[in-house]
């Protein structure tokens, strides 16, 4: 491989075009890692002696967990070039914006850079840290979007901190946010550790937290949530044909519908939540969780957080049906924590599961208009958002009028 492919070209452009460069350099060889479409996942120096770029890797499935195994093992042996045995040679001396950090070799001795999805909220995320050890992460904003939710996070951040106990960790912005657009955050990802489950209640002890501190009634109609909804739900009133084909138009038409049907005078409780509360954005230790990615926190339904856990792992990690998610959502209720939380904040578990599929489906159904191709798992995704909107509007206000006994 004589260079980095296009994508990875046109980030270092980006990266350039925020803060200029202009000094010469000597070129370095980095080593990588490809998605499946053949462009740049991860990238580092040849010469690092540690992993960094598995900071970056969101092991969630066994298969994940083998190979992040096997390429610690190699790089302990010293064999790091049998595990990423690909390479190009780059020079990223000439990006100012990175040389505050890059420039320190004091703070951090390893480097490792994952180059983010596509579209509006693009960045690039760098794993940085000494003596084998990740300590902190750096995020790089490469669009007008993307510099926004950066600095949504370094204020979600703290509200967060005020919340929840300490043996919920969230990162801190120690510097704050750059004048680049970039932040710098710390890891809380521990050494040893695994994925968080639904099964052993951590995460239902961290999410009540969030509610107990923050939670209010308000009537649907007149929340800043519902009028996010109602101008994503605007901005889908013509889908594309290229985007996801008859699928997508369908599930635009599914969400209209759906948006009409919402009881804008009926009061809910709000809470303060993580927004984007997955599998790959935790980790947990014994009791102790670390819950990372807060760019999409703000007020939202309360358990809306708990839905999206549910649901995203059915569909991304497990490749479960709609029907057995739907199965699983309505296990929910069942679960001591998650039944007095519900009963606590007088939750309607089937308006507020229906509020959240209208709230995710359209925020990333209008995501997904700003990009050339889809990954399948996008196509997943609004598959099973249609398939759940379609049973609610079967099961009929019975359903949705379900309020925790």
């Amino acid at each position: 491989m004589n260079g980095p492919d296009s994508r990875l070209e046109a980030i270092c452009r980006s990266l350039r075009e925020w803060r200029g460069g202009g000094r010469a350099g000597t070129p370095c060889r980095f080593s990588c890692v490809r998605n499946s479409d053949g462009t740049v996942r991860w990238f580092f120096r040849s010469d690092t002696s540690h992993p960094a770029f598995l900071a970056l890797y969101n092991a969630t499935t066994l298969r994940g967990r083998l190979y992040a195994q096997a390429v610690r093992w190699l790089f302990r042996r010293g064999l790091g070039r049998l595990a990423v045995p690909e390479t190009f040679e780059a020079d990223f001396s000439d990006i100012d914006l990175l040389n505050p950090w890059l420039d320190a070799p004091e703070r951090f001795e390893h480097v490792a850079f994952f180059t983010g999805t596509r579209g509006q909220d693009e960045k690039v995320v760098a794993a940085l840290g000494r003596g084998g050890r990740v300590t902190h992460f750096l995020k790089i904003p490469l669009g007008i979007r993307a510099r926004e939710l950066v600095r949504a996070e370094a204020v979600a951040l703290d509200r967060a901190r005020v919340l929840l106990p300490s043996r919920f960790e969230v990162p801190r912005a120690p510097e704050g946010v750059h004048s680049s657009g970039a932040l710098l955050l710390t890891s809380v990802r521990p050494e040893e550790g695994g994925a968080a489950r639904l099964e052993d209640g951590t995460l239902v002890d961290f999410l009540s937290a969030l509610v107990e501190g923050s939670a209010r009634r308000q009537a649907l109609g007149a929340s800043s949530f519902y009028r996010a909804v109602a101008e994503r739900v605007e901005a889908l009133s013509e889908v594309p044909e290229g985007l996801g084909g008859w699928a997508a138009a369908r599930l635009a038409v599914r969400l209209r519908e759906a948006f009409r049907s919402l009881p804008v005078d009926r009061e809910v409780s709000f809470a303060f939540a993580h927004g984007d509360f997955t599998p790959w954005n935790l980790h947990a230790q014994g009791d102790r969780l670390g819950v990372y990615d807060w760019e999409l926190a703000g007020e939202a339904p309360v358990l809306h957080d708990l839905f999206h856990f549910v649901c995203q792992s059915g569909v991304l990690i497990r490749r479960r049906s709609a029907r057995a998610i739907l199965r699983d959502v309505g296990a929910m209720e069942e679960k001591d924590g998650v039944r007095d939380l519900a009963r606590r904040f007088g939750v309607d578990l089937g308006l507020h599961f229906r509020l959240y599929l209208v709230d995710r489906a359209s925020y990333y159904l209008r995501a997904y208009l700003g990009r050339a191709d889809l990954h399948p798992q996008a196509a997943w995704l609004m598959e099973f958002w249609g398939a759940a909107l379609e049973d609610m509007e079967e099961q009929g206000p019975a359903r949705a009028g379900r309020r925790a006994a």
